[in-house]
């Protein structure tokens, strides 16, 4: 519109009284009415000139007002033409202008207008209702940010309880220590990411973990520095770290703000979050198990402990043992313990550690070495042998019983000269 909302109220109530002051003006009376020696006729002289006067007076009155009324539109108009709704409405109508202009000619366009005018309408009510999502996604994250950090919270109480469980267990055993590295076990990591992810085999290597052994340095994927961390000399404290930049990094992906190794995976991960969303939230909350470092020594005298995996299949056996038989007051079955053992360790490890556990719980120990049976000073033995392909009771009873002497002494190197060195040892 060219004027103004409510100008033509300003307009109308100027005009108005201009137009009533233009026929504003007192005609005389008709002189054939009057006679001027009449002292009548000077009254209503008198009468018409006061009027006449000060309708006048009231005509210079409604002139002001009539200029009062232009000067109030006048300001209004100014102050209006400088307001921000004024701008508003002139760059909106400048905008309209030029569509106009641009639609012209084209078919169909301007009728279309009104829709899209329609469509803008319905998409800000869309937009209003976003941001009162976003209003309920903030109370969602901050519920999600409390139940991680009691997550959290619980890890780490799992972690102090089986610390203090191996304390309890192994404490200062003499054969083996064992340490707990939090998230430090990668034995099944790319089997669990794998498995969460949903790709299967061995597929996309490249970007997955792709592991040279002879040079960790051309490794190359999104798990390999985790996967790698021991043989990098990573410090554990950094694994939270690493962990955290794996999950980074495949989200990412997902999302298409960062690219893999390989299309074909960044486009696997696209399709995943696009169908499976969810699959990502499993991903956020997996953490690797903890890792148990065993070490057994190879001197128990020298208090020096090695790594388990850098030992031999004997010493290996020998830290199981001390840990089975260090922890618990349960019955115990052991098949052979004596395989891969030499007589040092036999007698050191088993031998020991069966009187210990002799006065807390039943041990039931299968073996072919006499050794054990004797040094280890079974309350009760069984003397088994294989008749017509059967395994069968041949003799049982304790060690002072002579049958049983003598069948140990039928197995035990050296004879019965060396089962009674041992005996006597015993008997000291």
């Amino acid at each position: 519109k060219n004027s103004l909302p409510g100008e033509e109220v300003f307009v109308t109530l100027a005009k108005g009284i201009r137009e009533w002051v233009a026929y504003a003006e007192l005609s005389d009376f008709p002189a054939d009415l009057f006679e001027e020696q009449d002292d009548a006729t000077q009254e209503m002289k008198t009468i018409h000139e006061e009027s006449a006067s000060r309708l006048g007076q009231l005509t210079l009155e409604l002139q002001t007002l009539a200029n009062k009324v232009d000067a109030l539109k006048n300001e209004r108009e100014q102050k209006i033409a400088s307001s921000l709704w004024f701008k508003s409405v002139h760059v909106s109508l400048t905008a309209y202008q030029e569509l106009v202009k641009e639609y012209q000619g084209k078919e169909n366009t301007l009728a279309d207008y009104g829709k899209w005018v329609q469509q803008r309408g319905m998409l800000q009510l869309d937009l209003r209702k976003m941001d009162s999502l976003r209003s309920d996604l903030g109370a969602v994250q901050q519920e999600v940010d409390t139940v991680w950090q009691q997550f959290i919270a619980l890890r780490e109480e799992l972690v102090n309880k089986r610390r203090i469980f191996i304390d309890s267990v192994i404490g200062t055993n003499s054969f083996v220590r064992m340490e707990l590295v939090p998230f430090g076990d990668v034995t099944t990591l790319e089997e669990d990411y794998r498995s969460l992810l949903e790709l299967r085999g061995d597929v996309f290597a490249d970007s997955v973990c792709e592991k040279f052994e002879s040079d960790i340095n051309k490794s190359r994927g999104i798990l390999c520095k985790f996967d790698q961390w021991e043989p990098s000399k990573t410090h554990e404290a950094d694994l939270p770290k690493l962990i955290a930049d794996i999950k980074t990094k495949t989200i990412n992906i997902a999302e298409g703000k960062e690219l893999g190794n390989h299309g074909a995976f960044n486009k696997r991960l696209k399709e995943l979050h696009k169908n499976k969303p969810a699959t990502f939230d499993s991903l956020d909350c997996w953490w690797p198990e903890d890792q148990l470092r065993v070490k057994y020594a190879k001197d128990p005298s020298s208090g020096k402990f090695d790594d388990l995996e850098k030992g031999s299949a004997g010493q290996k056996a020998a830290a199981i043992l001390a840990f089975l038989l260090s922890h618990g007051q349960e019955p115990l079955i052991i098949d052979q313990p004596e395989d891969d053992l030499d007589n040092a360790l036999i007698y050191d490890l088993i031998v020991k550690q069966i009187h210990e556990n002799k006065n807390r719980r039943q041990m039931i120990i299968v073996t072919h070495n006499p050794n054990i049976v004797v040094n280890g000073d079974a309350e009760l033995v069984h003397v088994m042998e294989f008749k017509s392909g059967q395994v069968v009771l041949g003799q049982q009873g304790g060690l002072e019983e002579v049958p049983i002497r003598e069948a140990i002494c039928t197995i035990m190197e050296g004879g019965r000269e060396a089962f009674d060195k041992r005996y006597r040892r015993l008997e000291v």
